[in-house]
């Protein structure tokens, strides 16, 4: 059974000990979630949550049992009776769950399917999933069921469930018994870890207990170790540490993991979304760093059509439309470059009569890598080093202005810009704009007030759920090729490009929907496809096939040869098929930026769905 004393102890230190204040101790703090239900596990019904309540959550695999109780509309007023969630009437698990509760002094539990209606309105189930992030986080304690593969396995060692004993046998006279396994290899067998809806739980969670068929671990917030109920304390691995510090890390663990509805990928992520990102997302991906969420591909290269359950929407530039692993950026890229955005993303949305419009602010998007991701401080916490931020600053600036200089944002050169300069001076230059956003805006050449002019309001009509507006350089063809060249460097690797007349563009690895695309060719010989143009970047592409001289393009840029790092920017691109005025992403793709601007792109509007 538990050894509930050493248990009790670990939580006790975690919750009093300084070493813990900054880690474990602060979010508890935090204003509790409004409108929460719990379950008073002495008591054993639903109520809301007293002020400042401290309560336990459980995360746990609900199985596919449909018949298990659950809170809806109809049933909530019944549970708030005293001893309604008796022991006959719960899940084995959520019963263990309120035991182990008890066995701690907590009063209170968190659990979703008896304190979220499972039948409410979507808005307010909505609010309750987005919820979620702060549910966990604020936790006193989350109580993790790594053993079964559903709600009815319960928690071995808490009550009913027996833990499994530990092979023993004999060699040669010698008596041997089998360790018990470490908290990793637990996970690794565990089909709790495998669940998409868990990730977020663990990811969130201050403090977390794992029940597993052999032991009881502990690990909570502060770096450092595991507590094991065998092993005593051993370092903790880099499991999901970056998950919350990283876009990129967060989509391509979840993504990794399984739904048993394939339309919950978006509310099962919600909470690592806002917890991580703020309220502001559309379709997964968080409008901060919307231009480098919008580069994601397929990490095993295959495209299989997400299904939508019934008013649910997956759009085509939203990772979520796909199923299986997702990579955001290029999987070969040096992620120590910079990236400017260099198009206009507007969201549309009814506000009384008129359609309106949202602008999706230019970002700067966050520095990946595992070097960047050890150096960057807590979640939201700002960086003072001004050595760190401002060469950040300086860089896309740069990238900005010299973008600009090359015709990429239709906004009117200012006198300023428009001459031959050196890189120290060209940096003078882009410092003169109070922020990135203002140079950004003025770059743009259009206030945000008045984007009719670019998104006319006859396509803004009875847009289809999952709609995104986007103005930006284009080139538009019927026809196009897409064939094998070799590498610039490996004479035995093909690079898959995207032929154009004398244009080429090399396709971002795992990008390209192939079915898509024949699909498109076979139902309309007269379909179009665009290449948009997405941002330019200093990042330094692995892969490259062989093409004509490559000097240097700074003479079309008007600028002087800065150093060896601004030699060759490149521009990165969606390749799109269009049909009746409604464009759908079918891949990815990256060219130089001086081979762009050669084929007289021309600024447009599309719409994406």
């Amino acid at each position: 059974m538990v050894d509930w004393q050493k248990v009790s102890e670990w939580v006790r230190n975690c919750n009093c000990a300084a070493e813990h204040k900054d880690y474990c101790q602060a979010k508890l703090n935090a204003p509790q979630t409004a409108g929460l239900r719990v379950i008073d596990t002495r008591q054993r019904c639903i109520k809301n949550a007293p002020a400042k309540c401290r309560y336990a959550a459980l995360s746990y695999v609900w199985g596919s049992r449909s018949s298990a109780l659950q809170a809806t509309t109809r049933n909530i007023n019944r549970l708030a009776m005293e001893g309604s969630l008796s022991s006959h009437s719960l899940p084995q698990t959520i019963d263990d769950a309120i035991v182990a509760c008890k066995k701690l002094e907590i009063d209170y539990l968190w659990v979703d399917r008896l304190c979220i209606l499972q039948d409410d309105d979507p808005d307010k189930k909505a609010y309750c999933l987005k919820a979620m992030g702060d549910i966990y986080a604020q936790s006193y304690i989350t109580l993790i069921a790594l053993a079964g593969g559903d709600a009815e396995h319960g928690l071995p060692g808490v009550n009913k469930v027996k833990r499994l004993a530990s092979w023993t046998g004999t060699a040669q006279g010698i008596y041997m018994s089998a360790m018990p396994p470490y908290y990793d290899d637990c996970l690794s067998d565990s089909k709790w870890a495998t669940r998409g809806w868990t990730f977020q739980e663990t990811t969130l969670a201050t403090r977390q207990l794992g029940f597993s068929e052999s032991g009881v671990f502990f690990e909570c917030s502060r770096p450092g170790t595991i507590q094991d109920e065998t092993y005593g304390a051993y370092p903790k691995s880099l499991r999901n540490s970056f998950a919350l510090s990283s876009y990129r890390a967060a989509v391509e663990q979840y993504t990794k993991r399984e739904l048993t509805w394939e339309s919950d990928i978006l509310r099962a992520f919600a909470g690592v979304l806002h917890t991580g990102w703020g309220p502001g997302s559309y379709y997964g991906i968080p409008l901060n760093i919307f231009s480098d969420g919008i580069l994601w591909t397929a990490v095993d290269k295959y495209y299989p059509t997400r299904h939508a359950a019934h008013g649910d929407t997956f759009p085509t530039w939203s990772w979520s439309s796909v199923k299986g692993s997702i990579r955001i950026g290029a999987p070969d890229k040096n992620w120590r470059g910079k990236r400017a955005s260099l198009a206009t993303w507007a969201i549309p949305s009814r506000t009384g009569e008129q359609p309106a419009l949202q602008v999706v602010a230019n970002t700067t998007g966050e520095p990946e890598g595992h070097e960047k991701l050890i150096e960057r401080l807590p979640l939201n916490k700002v960086d003072d080093d001004k050595k760190m931020s401002r060469p950040t600053d300086i860089e896309t600036r740069l990238l900005v202005v010299i973008a600009w200089k090359c015709g990429c944002f239709s906004g009117s050169l200012p006198s300023i810009i428009n001459t031959r300069a050196t890189r120290e001076e060209d940096e003078k230059i882009a410092c003169k704009w109070r922020s990135l956003a203002q140079l950004y805006d003025e770059a743009r050449g259009m206030p945000v007030q008045n984007l009719d002019a670019r998104f006319h309001l006859p396509i803004r009509q009875e847009c289809p759920p999952g709609s995104i507006f986007v103005y930006t350089q284009s080139l538009e063809f019927n026809l196009f090729k897409l064939s094998l060249k070799k590498h610039r460097r490996l004479p035995n690797k093909d690079i898959l490009v995207i032929e154009v007349g004398d244009f080429v563009a090399q396709v971002i690895p795992g990008s390209i929907n192939m079915e898509r695309i024949n699909h498109v060719r076979e139902q309309n010989l007269n379909s179009y496809f665009h290449l948009l143009a997405l941002s330019v970047t200093s990042v330094h592409f692995m892969d490259e096939v062989e093409i004509e001289d490559q000097e240097s393009w700074y003479a079309l840029a008007r600028l002087s040869a800065y150093d060896k790092f601004f030699a060759s920017l490149n521009i990165e691109l969606m390749l799109v098929e269009t049909e009746d005025g409604i464009s759908r992403r079918v891949g990815l793709a990256w060219a130089f930026l001086r081979h762009w601007i050669n084929q007289n792109p021309q600024f447009r509007s599309f719409h994406l769905v």
